[in-house]
């Protein structure tokens, strides 16, 4: 699967890959929050990139999930992480 991403409609791009992600778990009670990040893969293959979230959590009840894409050539990634939290 190959994705385009033209910068003039990146914001959009992020909205469909977030709500992409968050659909299935559209439950009532739940707040949903969405990150998308995108970028560019470095050219050089020891160069690494780590995404990271803090948030206060219930384990009883939040949930999250994640998804990742790198494309065949390895030049361009996203990673989606969608939290659900549950409110009472």
């Amino acid at each position: 699967m190959k994705w385009s991403c033209p910068a003039t409609n990146l914001n959009a791009y992020n909205m469909d890959v977030g709500l992409s992600v968050a659909l299935p778990w559209m439950l009532c009670r739940y707040k949903y929050v969405v990150t998308v990040s995108m970028g560019n893969m470095p050219a050089m293959p020891s160069a690494s990139m780590v995404v990271a979230s803090r948030c206060l959590w219930n384990a009883v009840t939040d949930r999250y999930s994640k998804a990742t894409y790198i494309d065949d050539d390895e030049t361009f990634y996203a990673v989606a992480v969608v939290f659900a939290v549950y409110l009472e």
